[in-house]
């Protein structure tokens, strides 16, 4: 993507965060020690599950944190939309176990959920052998990593590239989505969009 003029952000929320500084309000002080905590177990957890200690075919515990974040968000942009109208979202999968299409329905449903547009194939993953083992990208004995050898995985990878930058491009040509139905600060303010709501009371 970098070779296209594109500029990425790469969330790593498995990172071990600092603990938060004292606030000067003693309930907001509280919160952050709790979020850290939370964090700083999802971490642990993120640890084991790439030493294969644990396989269950479903999203590590730093993925379910890193959505529960931005579910409930109250964030528009100038339209009145969601923040993530406009924005393109896709997945990869790595591990060593089977899961790889269940995983990518769960998060490919959570990214449209919360506004962002998905393009066709927005997914790719790569797995191993059953039970505990390598991941991908782990270094492996006489050089080279686990699964970059793979033509399923390069493949597949190169379409959902390809898809999210084609995608993003389209709207950011068209200037976004239409906030037609939408702006979530109209309806607010009671603009409906050309649709009441039945009354009722009616008889």
């Amino acid at each position: 993507m970098t070779t296209q003029a594109l500029t990425l952000t790469v969330p790593r929320h498995g990172r071990p965060p600092d603990p938060p500084k004292l606030a000067t309000d003693a309930t907001r002080s509280r919160g952050l020690q709790r979020s850290w905590k939370k964090t700083e177990r999802c971490r642990r957890r993120c640890v084991k599950d790439a030493d294969g200690k644990k396989t269950n075919h479903q999203k590590s515990a730093c993925s379910y944190r890193l959505i529960s974040d931005r579910f409930g968000s109250a964030l528009t942009n100038d339209k009145g939309q969601s923040i993530y109208y406009g924005k393109v979202g896709g997945c990869v999968i790595t591990g060593n176990e089977d899961g790889i299409k269940h995983t990518a329905m769960t998060i490919g449903f959570t990214l449209n959920h919360l506004g962002y547009t998905t393009p066709p194939q927005a997914d790719c993953g790569w797995i191993g052998e059953a039970g505990p083992g390598p991941s991908y990208g782990d270094e492996i004995d006489g050089g080279g990593r686990v699964g970059f050898d793979n033509d399923f995985t390069q493949r597949n990878t190169t379409i959902v590239t390809w898809n999210c930058m084609h995608l993003a491009r389209m709207l950011k040509q068209a200037g976004g989505i239409p906030n037609e139905g939408n702006d979530r600060k109209a309806w607010k303010a009671g603009e409906r969009f050309g649709f009441e709501n039945p009354d009722a009371t009616a008889g």
